[in-house]
């Protein structure tokens, strides 16, 4: 009897206790307010991923033959420290939801909402999330767990294979959706040019929407990832003009917006810097590689903060054709003075060497700013093309529907006529241009390589019907361009260590089955690059809410910047230690 009273006050206790943290989920600020056991589970994590840490540092010494670049940087044992913190944390949250969930008779996600609320859940996971690809990608590059081959270049395999990729692109058409009637052209008049009734197989898209420049994205990135992977050299010119093609879309896609949204807020700026450099970010940090390696990202940003600069400065004369034309007319001269006249680039850049500098390994004589010089020179003036093209979108879609509606011999006429002169003037570049060896090619290649991309627009774009459609396959790989691009480097392939460019390819399985191998780390590197860009994605939330003000985000990035900078004093005085302790 006395047992069944004391089981029966540990059921109340276990209930009552239950309904206490119920009420202090719900009441409590988890900012200002923290519980014993929230304190307490803080500390556990802190404790475990400080030793998991140093025991990886530790290691580290020991075994030099295992990890390639020896010794971890404290910004390695920093992020190590990341690592365990996301790790541990996201268990321990399992951990306790599943104890509420037998004690108190609860599913799972009752029991975890106990804890966390839904954001901070999915928040928190993400982290973990990142911490596994994370040492994913130090595993894979900079240790010796996983096996290498070398490249191997087959000019008939190659092509073999892309025409079945462009086959399975075909399989995936897809015929664009009938326009809203908000997003019906404007003419010069200001009054709506497409029909106001859409038939349901024959209606006005845009030019260059959203499907067919991503659609654009995933066909160029799979030849950039290919040309890199199987060493295809002959393809060095074609490279060149897709990277062309990318910083075009980022003076396209940039001007769009701001032009039409007329949005100059810190949020969005913040929020495409996110985009652009939190993955990298950590990228550089784990693998202590220096920002350059990844320079198509420098590229973005460099471009992305010059047009919100030219656009945002004096907005209001964005909308006048005398203030537009000279903003364009400003930064015209600014990249010709910058990257044209020499001695400029240094006096410019040298200030911020610390962030475009690049040591390479396999030159160490070579200037530290020459290889962002030869990379932002060769695209220093397309993404002015880009910026104008935007401007001028809704003059070409207003001209292509009133071609579209023209009667039908003259219509195609005009179409024809067009496409003849496109494909004239595409000819004479590839023979005078395309052609010539590399080094010739680049010299030339900044102030032509707006011809291909302005052919290439006109021929997807002038007939309807092609207009009409995308290929959904492209469109899907276009979507994790940037997140394609960096783990290339490291779960795909291998660098040759700190700053190295990737010379070998990861192999799983045994040397003699190397297609098979290339099917899997597609598959996994194709994976992961989607888990990546959705993880950026989430854990912008954590630093950069939507439609939160100003005094948040300048909170948010101070708290954000206090902790990195704690992080990384922890991280060195646990290296400090270690060091100590194994001398």
């Amino acid at each position: 009897m006395q047992r069944s009273h004391a089981a029966a006050a540990v059921v109340v206790k276990i209930a009552d206790k239950c309904e206490l943290q119920t009420e202090e989920v719900v009441s409590m600020n988890p900012l200002t307010t923290l519980t014993n056991g929230t304190k307490a589970t803080f500390l556990v994590t802190l404790t475990f991923s400080s030793f998991a840490s140093v025991a990886v540092f530790i290691w580290s010494l020991n075994d030099p033959g295992f990890f390639r670049n020896a010794t971890l940087s404290i910004g390695q044992v920093a992020c190590f420290v990341f690592v365990f913190s996301a790790g541990f944390a996201a268990l321990g949250a399992i951990a306790l939801s599943l104890y509420q969930m037998y004690t108190c008779n609860i599913d799972f996600h009752a029991a975890m909402s106990r804890y966390l609320p839904d954001d901070s859940r999915q928040q928190l996971f993400a982290a973990a999330e990142l911490s596994i690809y994370l040492t994913l990608f130090f595993v894979c590059d900079r240790t010796d767990f996983v096996s290498r081959q070398k490249k191997h270049y087959d000019r008939d395999f190659f092509w073999f294979i892309w025409a079945l990729l462009c086959l399975a692109g075909l399989a995936t058409l897809q015929k664009a959706k009938p326009p809203k009637p908000g997003d019906l052209i404007k003419g010069d008049d200001g009054k709506d040019d497409a029909p106001e009734k859409h038939d349901a197989d024959d209606f006005h898209v845009k030019h260059l929407q959203r499907d067919q420049t991503e659609e654009w994205k995933g066909w160029m990135q799979v030849m950039f990832l290919w040309y890199h992977y199987f060493e295809a050299k002959e393809l060095y010119n074609a490279i060149r003009l897709y990277i062309a093609a990318y910083v075009w879309m980022t003076g396209f896609g940039n001007f769009s917006y701001y032009y039409m949204k007329k949005d100059f807020s810190l949020e969005r700026f913040l929020a495409m810097q996110w985009r652009l450099n939190f993955l990298v970010f950590w990228i550089c940090a784990m693998l202590q590689n220096e920002y350059m390696l990844y320079y198509i990202c420098m590229l973005h940003t460099t471009f992305t903060v010059i047009i919100y600069a030219g656009l945002g400065i004096k907005h209001e004369w964005n909308h006048s054709s005398v203030g537009i034309c000279g903003k364009f007319a400003a930064v015209t001269i600014f990249a010709l003075v910058v990257w044209d006249v020499p001695g400029v680039f240094d006096v410019v850049w040298k200030p911020l060497t610390f962030l475009v500098g690049y040591h390479d390994p396999e030159k160490t004589t070579r200037p530290v700013l020459q290889e962002w010089q030869f990379r932002s020179h060769l695209d220093h003036l397309v993404w002015i093309f880009g910026m104008f093209c935007a401007y001028n979108h809704p003059r070409v879609d207003s001209w292509l529907v009133k071609l579209d509606a023209l009667p039908r011999l003259q219509s195609w006429g005009i179409k024809l006529l067009v496409s003849m002169l496109t494909i004239v003037g595409l000819y004479l570049y590839v023979d005078k241009v395309f052609s010539l060896d590399k080094f010739a090619y680049n010299a030339l290649h900044p102030y032509t390589s707006f011809i291909p991309i302005a052919g290439y627009c006109i021929l997807r774009n002038i007939f309807k019907r092609v207009r009409m459609y995308h290929l959904h396959l492209f469109e899907f790989l276009g979507k994790v361009t940037l997140e394609t691009y960096i783990a290339q480097f490291h779960i795909w392939m291998s660098t040759t260590g700190i700053n190295g460019s990737p010379k070998k390819l990861l192999r799983f399985l045994p040397d003699n089955w190397p297609m098979v191998n290339f099917l899997l780390m597609s598959g996994i590197c194709l994976y992961v690059s989607f888990r990546l860009f959705h993880v950026t994605n989430t854990l912008k939330q954590t630093v950069l809410p939507s439609k939160s003000s100003r005094a948040v985000l300048y909170r948010n990035l101070l708290w954000s910047a206090v902790g990195g900078l704690a992080v990384y004093t922890w991280a060195s005085m646990l290296k400090t230690l270690a060091s100590s302790y194994m001398n």
